[in-house]
């Protein structure tokens, strides 16, 4: 409910493994306030590729724990 209230981990509670070629997947958390004002973890993964050419990353999907 508020984008800007989201925090997100450092990098030593995320948890990522190498899926093969240039791709990866990362399971993380995101801390947010919702509609009441609370702030709430939700668990997500994502799976992302490195592209080589444009040395950029794409997200490929992201799926939120329910």
């Amino acid at each position: 409910k508020s984008p800007s209230s989201a925090e997100f981990p450092w990098i030593t509670d995320v948890v990522s493994a190498h899926a093969g070629g240039c791709k990866y997947e990362v399971l993380a958390y995101v801390d947010a306030q919702n509609g009441f004002g609370a702030m709430l973890r939700t668990t997500y993964g994502a799976r992302l590729t490195f592209d080589a050419e444009s040395e950029r990353w794409r997200i490929d999907s992201v799926k939120l724990a329910e």
